[in-house]
Order: structure tokens, then C-alpha cells, then sequence
């Protein structure tokens, strides 16, 4: 039977190009691309399509590989001694990429690694039916919204004016100022205020404002779609075209010299925040624009630095932004950054933000490309960022969270084992998991994580972390076991962030397409992890 074109773009009455899973202009607005089907009498998503599709290719690989004479049975997989030498030292095949679909960061290995030590560990141990916990975590998300006016939209008359309401416009504008600019400061408070004052806001501004303002609207419309109602995704599509057309077409503007440049690089931050709500290209796109914006930070401030010594406090706030962008872009796809390796001199002191995200810059490339094997850790981590085992998690900061955690390789990655890590370094890295979980959860109860697919990385790191610490802990020869130093476990129920990581990323899931993967592997993990006697004796409190 031939494609059919979907009902979107029937409705929009806009050429489909009918590709599998969805179309172009479906996975634009990450929206199920959807088809009436005559004989079923009721739409069908084209991904089940593809779905079959494959199905169809993979018994018909399987048929052939069973017809030819050269087929063997597969040997089954067994787990030695030798191939965990350490209850968390996983030799990782590197032919086994089932796994990379997690995303660049170190979810997909670290997964990969507790799963093989938790079927060493169960080898032993009676196997019982599994709990599907993690399915019945769905429920337990926070039903929280925030109050936000419907935009209400008759599609059939859609047009740019129906856009134009100025009870939305500042709508738009405050939802901006709740969600990114407290994580993204591209304005300053006096830039907000200036919008919010104007009634009619895209009518009154001024010509310097117009990329602004068309750069809040099209992020805040793509979070409302996102997170508040799927129904706006077509609004939120017009309002990026209109920004994008608005970019291109402000090259033949009358301005010059360093303020072009600045309104160049204050787009180019835009279209990356854009990017990391939600990715209109492939991951590897949000890069390549931070770095152009980057450059020609780095150029301007050459430039500047001849012609007048005091860089004003708009540049400065840029070049702040610039640096969160590419640490957090340089963190989550481990490479190195000339920017950030020079970057934190001319970033204001009076921000907390660059020395949290310089101090995890570090640590990464520490990690990552180690020089000196007998380096300490903790000792490149700030005085008034470390952690104190003797607080409770609810002391414990954000940034205190994402610095420590950033250390979990210690002692979950292969090839690490844990003499890696001494019992005092890896509680406060336990304690730092918990508490990043606590953080985004509450985060995302106020609708306020930015980019889902950086968070949804990070939280299956800290739910991660947090499981090999409970399975080091039910250990007997586990150094834990005679550490007398107040334990993360005394003081946070020990499923608590395993049920919070479960939520979030169901959460996430709903919302994201691509969280639907993290989600899966972090199911089939739960489910492994609860089904190990001595970790459910923990889970249950029988255990001291």
C-alpha cells in the first residue's frame, strides 16, 4: 500500500514527504506523524509502519541465517570472576554498541557496567520473578502546572496576528524570564522589565529590541509546547520561522563594527538555546553554533581591547553566557574547549555560575584526558565547594551536586575499581547524587529544566551512582562496610532516589521522544537492581 500524507500536513496543506518514522515537518515540532487508514477506519502513526518494517527485515534475516548451512548457535553468555575482577570493574566489549543510543555522555557505559555486575552478583543468588518497579513509577509523578494563559488559536484562520495578542506577549515574556534567564542571562533584569512595561510589546519596542523579543517568544512558546500544552507546537513553530526569518533577514541591517557583532553573537546564543530546548538538528549542530558565537566573542574582545580598555556590562554578560553554553556542551559531549581553557578571565566575579562550571570543565578534562594518574580529585574542587559529610542532603548546593558528581567515574566506570576512591570520597559523591536528584526534581516540578536531553543524561548518572553505592554498600568486603564517617544511607531512605530518578525520567519521556530510550534502560536496570537479595534487604530497611 503507498504512504498516504499525513494529517498535519494535510492540514496545513504543505507537501508531505512521507519518510519513516514521521515526516520532515512532524519531526520539526517532535509531534506522532499520523495518517487515516481506509481500512482500519481510524488514523495510524507511520511509525508503527516502520516498526513493521523492520520487524519484516529482521525475521527475514533471521530466516536467511537459519536456511544457510554456515549457521552456528549462539554461545550462551557466561560471567566469570575474570570478567568483573571488581564488584564494579566490568570489562565492557567494545563490539557492543546496543547501548550508545543513550546518548554521547557515559550513561550507556555506566549502565552497561552496573548491569554486568548485577548478573555476577544474582549468578549466585535464587532468581525470582522481577518487580517491574520502575513501570509503576509512572504514577508518582507531580501533577503540578504552572498557571499559564491557553493560547487559544483557531488553526483554520491561523496567521502572524493571531499571535500578536499583547496579553501573550507578555505572558511569553514573564514564562521567559521564570524558566531561562535565571539559567541563561542573555538579558539583563533591566531588558525584561523594558518588555514587560510595554502594553502591546511587539508593536512598542525598538528596532535594538526586536531580536530580542523575537528570540523570547519563539523559546518560550517552544517550552509551553513542550511542557504545558502539545496543542502549541504549531505557535511555537511559527514563532521560531518568524525569528529565523527575522535573523536572515537582519544581515542587511544599517548597523556596523562591534555592535553588528554583538547582535550576531547575542543570535547565535539564541538559536543554541533554541537548540537545547528542543533540537531542530542533529546534536552535533548546538556545537558548531556555540562556537561560531564563541570566536567571534573572542574576536570582538581583540578588537576591543585596542580600541577601548573597559569592556561594558552587556559584552560581559554575554561572554558569561558563552561559557555556560560551551561548558555545558563540553561537559555532556567530552571534548576539550580552547574557550573554556581561557574563557574564565574576563567572566564577571561576582557570578557563582563560572566557578561551578569551570571547576566541572576541570574535572571532566581530568577524567577524561588524564595527565598524572595520582592526581587528587578533590583537592582541584574549591574550598567553598565541597561537601560536608556531617550536613544533611538538603545542605548540600546545586553546584555542590554537579561538581561531586561529576566524579562518579572513580569508582563506576571499567577499570576503575574501589581503591580508587577512598570510602570518605565516594559517600560525598553518593550524597552529591542524591542531592542533584532532589534538585532537578524540583526543577522539573516548577517546569524549569531547559534542555531535557543534557538533564535526562545527568539524572541517569546520578540514579546510577546512587545504585552502585548501595550495591558497594550491601557488600561485606566493601570498605564501606566498617566506615564509621556518617553515610548518605543514614540519612536518605535508600530508594528514595531511585524513585525520583524513575519519575524524572518518565517525566522527561513524555515530553521528549528521545527520552523514551533513557527511560527503558533505566527500567530493565530498576528491575535487576530490586531483584538482588542483599539490595533488597537494604531497600526494605532489614538490613543494619
Amino acid at each position: 500500500m503507498a504512504l498516504q500524507t499525513c494529517r498535519r500536513c494535510r492540514k496545513r496543506r504543505i507537501k508531505c514527504d512521507l519518510q519513516l518514522p514521521a515526516c520532515t515537518s512532524c519531526q520539526l515540532v517532535d509531534l506522532e506523524c499520523l495518517y487515516f487508514d481506509d481500512s482500519l477506519g481510524h488514523d495510524v502513526p507511520r511509525s508503527y509502519l516502520h516498526a513493521l518494517s523492520k520487524k519484516v527485515e529482521n525475521l527475514e534475516s533471521t530466516i536467511n541465517a537459519i536456511k544457510s548451512p554456515a549457521a552456528t548457535a549462539p554461545s550462551p553468555t557466561t560471567f566469570s570472576q575474570s570478567d568483573c575482577p571488581t564488584p564494579l570493574q566490568a570489562s565492557l566489549d567494545p563490539r557492543v554498541s546496543s547501548a550508545s543510543s543513550l546518548g554521547l555522555g557515559t550513561s550507556a557505559g555506566l549502565l552497561e557496567n552496573l548491569l554486568r555486575t548485577l548478573v555476577q552478583r544474582s549468578s549466585t543468588q535464587d532468581q525470582s520473578a522481577l518487580s517491574r518497579f520502575a513501570s509503576r513509577t509512572r504514577d508518582v509523578e507531580d501533577d503540578g502546572a504552572l498557571a499559564f494563559p491557553p493560547l487559544k488559536v483557531n488553526f483554520s484562520k491561523l496567521d502572524t496576528q493571531s499571535l500578536q495578542q499583547p496579553h501573550l506577549q507578555r505572558a511569553l515574556i514573564e514564562y521567559y524570564a521564570k524558566t531561562v534567564q535565571s539559567s541563561f542571562p542573555l538579558l539583563s533584569k533591566s531588558q525584561i522589565d523594558s518588555l514587560l512595561r510595554y502594553e502591546h510589546p511587539l508593536r512598542q519596542c525598538t528596532a535594538s529590541e526586536r531580536l530580542p523579543i523575537y528570540a523570547i517568544f519563539a523559546l518560550a512558546s517552544t517550552l509551553v509546547s513542550r511542557d504545558l500544552d502539545k496543542d502549541q507546537s504549531i505557535t511555537a513553530s511559527m514563532w521560531t520561522e518568524r525569528f529565523h526569518s527575522y535573523i536572515a533577514g537582519s544581515d542587511s541591517s544599517n548597523a556596523h563594527g562591534a555592535v553588528r557583532m554583538k547582535q550576531n553573537i547575542l543570535a547565535l546564543c539564541f538559536l543554541a538555546l533554541l537548540d537545547l530546548v528542543s533540537p531542530l538538528s542533529p546534536k552535533g549542530g548546538v556545537w558548531e553554533l556555540v562556537g561560531a558565537a564563541s570566536r567571534s566573542y573572542v574576536k570582538v574582545l581583540d578588537d576591543l581591547s585596542v580600541s577601548s580598555p573597559e569592556i561594558d556590562d552587556e559584552f560581559e554578560r554575554l561572554g558569561h553566557c558563552i561559557y555556560l553554553l560551551e561548558s555545558t556542551l563540553s561537559i555532556h559531549f567530552r571534548i576539550p574547549s580552547l574557550y573554556c581553557n581561557s574563557a574564565p578571565t574576563v567572566i564577571p566575579s561576582g557570578l557563582s555560575e563560572p566557578l561551578v562550571y569551570h571547576t566541572l570543565y576541570t574535572l571532566t578534562q581530568l577524567l577524561n584526558f588524564p595527565k598524572d594518574v595520582s592526581v587528587d580529585m578533590e583537592s582541584s574542587i574549591p574550598a567553598c565547594l565541597r561537601i560536608n559529610l556531617e550536613s544533611g542532603p538538603s545542605d548540600v548546593s546545586l553546584g555542590q551536586a554537579q561538581v561531586y558528581l561529576t566524579l562518579h567515574p572513580l569508582f563506576t566506570s571499567p577499570g576503575a575499581g574501589i581503591h580508587c576512591c577512598s570510602p570518605d570520597l565516594l559517600s560525598k559523591i553518593a550524597l552529591a547524587a542524591a542531592a542533584f536528584i532532589t534538585h532537578t526534581h524540583k526543577l522539573n516540578k516548577e517546569r524549569r529544566v531547559v534542555s531535557i536531553w543534557v538533564t535526562a543524561e545527568n539524572v541517569l548518572q546520578a540514579g546510577a551512582a546512587w545504585a552502585a553505592y548501595l550495591m558497594l554498600h550491601s557488600q561485606r568486603d566493601s570498605p564501606l562496610h566498617d566506615y564509621h564517617v556518617p553515610k548518605p544511607i543514614d540519612k536518605i531512605p535508600p530508594m528514595e532516589p531511585i524513585v525520583r530518578c524513575s519519575s524524572l525520567l518518565a517525566s522527561f519521556a513524555e515530553r521528549w521522544k528521545g527520552g523514551r530510550r533513557f527511560c527503558q534502560a533505566w527500567e530493565a536496570f530498576t528491575d535487576l537492581l530490586l531483584a538482588d537479595d542483599s539490595l533488597s534487604k537494604i531497600a526494605t530497611g532489614q538490613q543494619a
